[in-house]
């Protein structure tokens, strides 16, 4: 944060925190502003080129955009809430399985009785006594609803507090473990997806399809997390292969000059599952960024840009698009996000 923060502001770039979306003005198929939210009532900001990194599409639904919402019949990915454990004593770490087997156990008595997943997603990070978890679910709400988003982080700490419980009680090395920090806000892996100039398709990844103005690149699994039994659909790519992400995926098809950069991009349920995890969405970041300055300095509209011509600019800058030797790697044991 401390770096991101000092090189816009080195860049010349004006930050305003403490805003929100209010609502956009537009004219046509061309976005004239947004109005914001602060303490100090409305505002409203002008710019050539706005980019959606909401996750949820929020700019995109406001401006009228088309979009599809979770896998078709209004449900979503269930909702997790990250949290740390500390005072972990890593001499003492079972195998995964076997905590696994004991959170199963605890299932059966009714000692767990609020997590509805099959095991724990427990990572184990570069400090030795800090663990990381990915474990509480919370399906059946939908995360763009205010109301309905703050009942699911209140359940999900209902669910933290059981884990903790267990672990305390159950895995040996984590008798004297306390929270050592919370996720401020409930993780969303799925919400509104905004129809752009390109639409990526689960044929696409499995022919793990290449394009000539590909912008990212993508190896991470197709990752559905079941909201109804606590299962996954889990379909790893083919070894030391990838599919692409073609630059019209970011570019709303609505609206000439709104760019997309987060899980919100132009692809169906199935893949989108693959596409959201964060090594992927930099990439997609850094393109949209890129994409925006070149509509500007060019005086054209994102959607008047020539993609191939985008994916020169980010190989420029360093990006991994360009032919390149492929290292040969075991494949290892994906985690799921």
């Amino acid at each position: 944060m401390l770096a991101a923060e000092d090189l816009c502001l080195a860049a010349g770039v004006k930050l305003l925190y403490h805003h929100t979306l209010f609502d956009v003005a537009k004219k046509g198929s061309k976005i004239e502003a947004l109005i914001l939210h602060g303490k100090d009532g409305l505002s409203a900001l002008k710019g050539k080129v706005l980019i959606d990194s909401t996750g949820d599409g929020d700019l995109a639904a406001k401006a009228g955009c088309d979009f599809e919402f979770g896998d078709g019949k209004d449900d979503c990915q269930p909702m997790t809430l990250c949290f740390k454990l500390s005072h972990v004593d890593e001499k003492l770490r079972l195998p995964s399985k076997e905590v696994t087997r004991l959170f199963q156990e605890a299932k059966k008595t009714g000692e767990i009785s609020n997590v509805p997943r099959d095991g724990v997603g427990e990572y184990h990070a570069l400090t030795p006594d800090i663990v990381h978890f990915n474990s509480t679910r919370v399906a059946g709400k939908n995360p763009v609803k205010a109301a309905e988003l703050s009942e699911a982080e209140i359940e999900a700490r209902r669910q933290l507090r059981e884990l903790l419980n267990f672990m305390r009680k159950r895995v040996p090395g984590y008798e004297k473990a306390e929270i050592h920090s919370i996720a401020a806000t409930i993780g969303v892996r799925e919400s509104r997806r905004v129809i752009g100039r390109q639409y990526l398709t689960i044929e696409d990844y499995d022919a793990t399809r290449k394009f000539p103005d590909a912008i990212a690149r993508v190896n991470y699994p197709v990752d559905v997390h079941n909201s109804k039994d606590g299962g996954f659909i889990f379909r790893p790519l083919p070894e030391n292969d990838w599919y692409e992400i073609p630059y019209g995926c970011l570019v709303a098809k609505d609206m000439d000059n709104l760019l997309l950069a987060s899980r919100c991009i132009s692809a169906d349920h199935i893949t989108n599952s693959s596409l959201r995890v964060m090594p992927v969405l930099c990439s997609v970041g850094q393109a949209a960024g890129m994409a925006a300055a070149m509509a500007v300095k060019e005086g054209k509209a994102p959607s008047a840009l020539d993609g191939k011509a985008v994916r020169s600019r980010l190989i420029e800058y360093g990006a991994k698009l360009g032919p390149f030797e492929v290292e040969k790697t075991k494949r290892i044991n994906w985690d799921q996000p």
